[in-house]
């Protein structure tokens, strides 16, 4: 990790926060997703453990684009062929999108606030 030098020259470490690997072991952050532990460091460093596994990623649509599109494409021409109706083959694909991206934001919501022991009415 490179630090910012100064205007002053000196590399500024102290209100830097500390990115780290996650631990092993048995009871370790890396198996069982316990907190970092503060003692070694100390409390007014913050730290910010490395996501090897795409933890973070998996919550966002990142990679799964292209899964919406053949859901919804196949919903639409599965349906197209069961009602013969065009407007209805569309106006359901549409509506099974809306439904799909509610539940998902909504169980987004859910497991931002149980990880970040928010309440989810402040999450907007």
């Amino acid at each position: 990790m490179t630090y910012l030098r100064t205007p002053s020259g000196e590399a500024g470490d102290e209100d830097r926060p500390v990115v780290r690997s996650k631990t092993g072991g048995i009871f370790g952050e890396a198996c069982w997703g316990t907190p970092p532990n503060r003692e070694y460091i100390g409390n007014d460093k913050t730290i910010f453990l490395e996501d090897h596994t795409g933890r973070f990623k998996r919550l966002l649509l990142a990679g799964r684009e292209s899964d919406m599109v053949l859901l919804g494409v196949l919903t639409y021409a599965l349906l197209d062929m069961a009602t013969a109706n065009t407007f209805v083959a569309i106006f359901a694909a549409y509506a099974m999108d809306v439904g799909v991206r509610k539940v998902r934001a909504e169980l987004a919501t859910k497991n931002i606030a149980a990880k970040t022991l928010l309440d989810d009415r402040f999450l907007l």
